[in-house]
């Protein structure tokens, strides 16, 4: 079973990498508390430009 999910942040937040890492501990800590082998978080790391079809973007990242 794989499972997928999409975290929205700001990319400011993420300057230290803190958010990084949280979604990196979160994965880990999913599929150890419910024996998943596959979950994945989507994290925009090239950030979506401004008018840009977001939903797109998204839909096709957890596609691939």
């Amino acid at each position: 079973m794989s499972l997928f999910a999409f975290l929205s942040y700001a990319h400011a937040d993420d300057d230290e990498g803190l958010v990084t890492f949280f979604v990196k501990q979160l994965q880990a800590e999913i599929r150890k508390q419910m024996g998943l082998r596959d979950f994945v978080i989507y994290q925009d790391r090239d950030q979506l430009a401004w008018g840009q079809s977001w939903k797109r973007q998204i839909d096709e990242s957890v596609d691939s």
